[in-house]
């Protein structure tokens, strides 16, 4: 059996509307699954995962890189190559946060009338907290590394 000494990650974030972001320097994926927090190295064994709605952390040439991740896999075959699909991804340096506040408020207004919501209203607002709430907590940390 021949053991692969490879250094790095390929990674690719594909989205409906395209390939988000590959790269073939990645040195760690960090992710939130269905089961737990996986962080995946150069050699892991091949995984297949869903995702949760959160943050995806990488790491390329020891600086951290930061994405948003709602609805999606993540697949990791034997050669390093993982590609994570999902409905909606965000860089977080693309991350509006002016327009993510105003996202948040307009869930909190419509959560506190819950009363006059269908179910399929309330269900919309509270996944458009979390989404505001989750962006909100990747945009921040953006801002803590980029300094």
């Amino acid at each position: 059996m021949v053991v692969k000494n490879i250094t790095k990650l390929n990674l690719s974030i594909i989205t409906p509307s395209g390939t988000l972001f590959k790269s073939s320097e990645v040195e760690v994926v960090v992710a939130h699954s269905t089961t737990g927090q996986i962080a995946i190295l150069p050699n892991h064994a091949p995984i297949l995962t869903k995702l949760e709605h959160d943050e995806l952390k990488i790491k390329i040439d020891g600086k951290e890189r930061f994405f948003t991740i709602f609805d999606g896999f993540l697949n990791l075959d034997p050669d390093n190559n993982i590609t994570i699909m999902a409905d909606n991804a965000n860089r977080s340096e693309e991350l509006n946060i002016a327009a993510i506040k105003k996202a948040k408020e307009d869930a909190q207004k419509a959560l506190s009338e819950k009363e006059r919501l269908s179910a399929t209203e309330i269900l919309r607002a509270e996944t458009a907290m979390r989404r505001a709430i989750m962006e909100l907590q990747v945009a921040e940390k953006r801002s803590r590394s980029s300094h």
